[in-house]
């Protein structure tokens, strides 16, 4: 990836013309449903969005001067990942694959918090929209510092 990528906009217009059209059908979506709190940045050198300062000063555990992530958006060598940090809380994440499974026939292919597209992967917008718009940022919060033992 060329070293001048700093926003979003510009990791997108990187990508190969076949493989921004289904990155971008999956971004719009996010886009879209994520709850008003979430800014939208690169983090860790993937669009996505994450918790500001402003509403969690305690920032990343791991490295606290950066925003708490939420939800990221990747294109990976054979697949695109969507790393959506909600799928923490077991609810979410058994509501999620429960449904998925329901709209394809098939299980979805997750991994922690990682939900890889495929080329043959059937994308349910309606069921992305409403995993976008699942957790606010105060939710993510409680299921954050939960996942910490605070």
């Amino acid at each position: 990836m060329p070293g001048n990528i700093n926003t979003p906009q510009a990791y997108i217009a990187q990508l190969e013309p076949a493989r921004q059209v289904p990155f971008l059908r999956i971004w719009h979506i996010l886009q879209q449903y994520i709850p008003k709190g979430f800014q939208e940045q690169l983090s860790y050198g993937m669009p996505g969005f994450v918790v500001p300062h402003t509403l969690y000063p305690a920032g990343y555990h791991a490295d606290p001067k950066l925003p708490l992530p939420f939800a990221s958006l990747a294109a990976q060598k054979n697949y695109i990942s969507l790393y959506y940090m909600g799928f923490m809380d077991e609810t979410v994440l058994e509501w999620f694959a429960q449904q998925w499974e329901q709209m394809t026939g098939k299980q979805p292919d997750i991994g922690k918090c990682c939900l890889r597209f495929k080329k043959t992967t059937p994308v349910p917008d309606a069921l992305l929209a409403q995993l976008a718009a699942k957790l606010t940022p105060e939710q993510w919060i409680g299921v954050y510092e939960k996942g910490l033992g605070r």
